[in-house]
Parts: structure tokens; C-alpha cells; sequence
């Protein structure tokens, strides 16, 4: 939740400016770019046999999302089925795969 562009900048070991031109050239912003990361990662924790547990809440809000319903829009725009779709398949014997997005480098 408290990642922002100066602390990626800084981690990286590059300035805020050069930071920001490497995301202009990729054609993702910042936010963007992590709004796509943290929906990885509740895709990847979602479709775990391992973690069937959790709800679906609890994982949206342990990577960042503060509302559900937000949630649920940009995962179902994403990954093109819902957050308990995706869920269900993986429980079920067909395990559904995440479609490959293009990854930014920073």
C-alpha cells in the first residue's frame, strides 16, 4: 500500500525523472502498472489449491485493493472472468491459466 513512484525510484537506484520517462516509453503509468502487479499476485494467490481458505476479500484487501467492487471490475477486465470464476476453475480438475500480459521493465 505504500509503494510509491519515489520509492520504486529509489529502490531501482534511479531518479524520479528517469523513472517516470521509463514508464511513458512502456506506454503504463505507474498505477497502472502496479494496479497489474497486485492483480497478479491475488491471481496467483486466488487460483493456489493451497490457499482455498481465504476469501476472496481477504485477498483483494491483502494486496492493496480498498474497495470490492473496484476489485472485482479490474480483475474481471484483466483476466476476463470474475475473481470467484477464476477461483471455482482452479478448484475444479480444469486449472484456468492467467493470459499472458506483457510485463513492464523497469
Amino acid at each position: 500500500p505504500d509503494l510509491s513512484p519515489g520509492a520504486l525510484a529509489h529502490e531501482a537506484g534511479v531518479s524520479l525523472r528517469t523513472l517516470h520517462r521509463l514508464f511513458n516509453a512502456s506506454g503504463v503509468t505507474f498505477r497502472g502498472w502496479l494496479r497489474d502487479a497486485r492483480l497478479d499476485r491475488c491471481w496467483m494467490e486466488l487460483t493456489d489449491p493451497c490457499r482455498r481458505r481465504g476469501t476472496i476479500a481477504a485477498v483483494a484487501f491483502g494486496w492493496g485493493f480498498n474497495d470490492l467492487r473496484t476489485f472485482n471490475r479490474a480483475f474481471s477486465a484483466r483476466y476476463g472472468m470474475t475473481p470467484q470464476a477464476a477461483r471455482e476453475a482452479a478448484t475444479n480438475s480444469t486449472s484456468p491459466r492467467a493470459p499472458r500480459v506483457p510485463a513492464v521493465q523497469v
